[in-house]
């Protein structure tokens, strides 16, 4: 009995052990599990905020990836378009899924080129097994790069066809500009959806084709008896006119084809307008400077969005309205950087200055075209000196300047040589040669050394020795004491 005890109690023992071995690798596991997948969402972060180096760096710290890992980093290298580290990843990925293989396809398919084409062909002919976005992206694939016939062929050739492969040849018709054909595809469709509507309107838009877009909306709107995804469509259109100037085509649409939700016509095959039918029918309004005609339709918006906001705000800086404009802004629930931007870049325009400056300063977030707005308000203006210190803040400040920003510190710094010569003419007596070399540098700059040759020397020698001066410190201090504030900002620009 007490052997019969003890085996029990042995085994009860043993059994306990492993109840607890697994629990403990089971949270083990579950524990990696978690930290896995938090590392594989910020690599997904880090790609989606156009930091991929950041994000190669973190999937090598990673001893154990999963296929989503791999799958990610290869979409990022997709998505810029360096399908050859894109491959090399593919090929090192120790078990690929059909989500591998249909993004180095839709990576080769996208490069466009014979080379890359024929590549992402041979990856589809390679796969072990094709889903339907497989077979979509290679339709597609062919298409953007102008290869119909054998998008068609790929096409007739599927095993099983759906709504979004013939959305793909209809897509592809209208992008290679052959309506005719995008329009019989769409009418011989054995099943369509909205999207299949909204591609075939877009891109009738698109090829200019505006007339035919409304006919077959309204023969299409006829037949359907859901029609609220039909407003996506509508939009399209409307937008479609306003881009062209057809702001009354546009209004017609507006106005007799749509109606707003109590008006008693719901039951009359009309629907609801959306905010984006607003603002479409907005946006044509200021396009077409009849911000009277864009007021009214703001005013009457029974709700409005961010986009609502900017297309009132950017209409009134259009036509300098800038009292309208700020008391708009003032009035916005939550101003984005393009409400910010349209403010700071309507009172440059205008010449104010200070303003532009104040709702600056008070930018929550600048971001370029923040600075580049304010820099050329201060050039446009000829306050040298304010867009130079702002450019050397900006350098501070970490923000990156671009062809804008250079565009207008060269505008600039022409303005300054025009300055050095009127202010030269009328202190060359008094003998200050650090005003020569500053002028002259500037001259260098922009390629005018005939300059030189006019003060009784050669061009060439003048250069040479206006840099020998500045490099030695003499015209730096020139610089400086021209703007003492600016040294920075000088020594920046010769750069």
């Amino acid at each position: 009995m007490s052997t019969l005890f003890n085996t029990l109690r042995s085994t009860t023992n043993i059994i306990a052990h492993r109840i607890r071995t697994f629990a403990s690798q089971t949270k083990t596991n579950d524990t990696t599990t978690q930290l896995l997948y938090q590392l594989n969402k910020n690599i997904s972060h880090l790609i989606r905020t156009g930091r991929l180096t950041e994000a190669r760096a973190l999937f090598d710290s990673i001893k154990h990836r999963n296929t989503v890992t791999w799958n990610s980093m290869i979409t990022g290298y997709v998505q810029r378009r360096e399908i050859a580290k894109a491959r090399q990843l593919f090929d090192e990925m120790p078990q690929k899924d059909i989500v591998s293989w249909n993004l180095i396809i839709s990576g080769y398919f996208s490069c466009r080129g014979s080379r890359f084409v024929e590549e992402g062909r041979k990856l589809f002919d390679e796969m072990p097994q094709r889903d339907c976005v497989s077979w979509n992206t290679v339709i597609s694939g062919y298409a953007k790069n102008g290869r119909m016939d054998q998008a068609l062929r790929v096409f007739e050739s599927m095993p099983e066809r759906n709504v979004v492969s013939c959305n793909a040849v209809i897509t592809g018709f209208l992008l290679n500009g052959d309506v005719d054909s995008a329009v019989r595809f769409f009418r011989t469709m054995p099943e369509r959806d909205s999207a299949s509507l909204t591609g075939l309107i877009s891109g009738l838009v698109r090829n200019g084709k505006l007339d035919m877009a409304a006919r077959i909306l309204i023969e299409y709107g006829n037949e359907r008896d859901e029609k609220d995804d039909l407003v996506y469509a509508y939009n399209i259109l409307i937008a479609g006119y306003g881009q062209r100037g057809m702001v009354e085509e546009a209004r017609r649409l507006f106005d007799e084809v749509m109606s707003d939700q109590g008006d008693g016509n719901e039951g009359q095959g009309r629907f609801r307008r959306n905010v984006v039918s607003w603002n479409s029918m907005m946006m044509c309004y200021v396009k077409a400077g009849d911000i009277v005609s864009a007021r009214e339709l703001f005013d009457r918006m029974i709700e409005r969005d961010t986009c609502s906001w900017n297309t009132m705000i950017s209409g009134y800086v259009q036509i300098c309205d800038m009292e309208e404009a700020s008391k708009l802004f003032s009035k916005m629930p939550s101003p984005d950087e393009l409400s910010w931007n349209s403010i700071i870049s309507g009172f440059a325009q205008i010449g104010d200055l200070k303003r532009a400056k104040e709702f600056f300063e008070r930018m929550p977030r600048k971001n370029l075209i923040s600075w580049n707005s304010v820099i050329a308000g201060y050039e446009k203006n000829e306050d040298y000196k304010g867009a130079i210190e702002l450019f050397s803040q900006m350098q501070l400040e970490g923000e990156r300047p671009d062809r804008h920003t250079f565009s207008s510190i060269l505008s600039v710094c022409t303005g300054l040589v025009d300055l050095y010569l009127d202010l030269f003419a009328s202190v060359s007596s008094m003998g200050l040669q650090p005003w020569m070399g500053v002028g002259l540098l500037f001259l260098q700059r922009k390629g005018k050394s005939t300059v030189g040759a006019n003060h009784g020397n050669t061009g060439c020698g003048l250069m040479a020795w206006c840099n020998c001066h500045f490099e030695s410190g003499e015209l730096q201090l020139g610089a400086s004491t021209w703007f003492p504030d600016s040294q920075a900002s000088w020594c920046g620009l010769r750069q």
